[in-house]
């Protein structure tokens, strides 16, 4: 019987194993590498992986709620980006805001 991997529980390898989830079942596992691809973040690859991993990390119904107290255009980007960068603080800003934009554009 072959060992269970061990996975931490921390925020950070939850939002990881969600992305590399999202390479397998887009068919992007042929060469990567999260070296080869850490600083080539824009490509749609890495857009597709991120939002399938955030969306069930920060889901619409958590948007809701905090919609719901109050949280409204700027305000509401700035809490889902620091949701976000809680999730994976080693970003860049640009990233950060980027898949945050995403997360609000979508549709519900």
């Amino acid at each position: 019987m072959a060992t269970p991997l061990p996975l931490s529980r921390s925020p950070y390898s939850s939002c990881e194993l969600h992305a590399d989830v999202a390479h397998v079942l887009a068919g992007h596992v042929a060469d990567l590498t999260d070296a080869q691809n850490a600083h080539r973040w824009e490509t749609p690859e890495e857009q597709l992986a991120d939002a399938f991993a955030f969306a069930g990390l920060i889901p619409d119904r958590m948007l809701r709620e905090v919609q719901a107290v109050g949280f409204r255009g700027r305000n509401l980007q700035r809490w889902v980006t620091a949701e976000i960068a809680r999730y994976v603080p080693g970003w860049p800003e640009g990233r950060l805001c980027d898949r945050a934009s995403n997360l609000l554009w979508s549709p519900t």
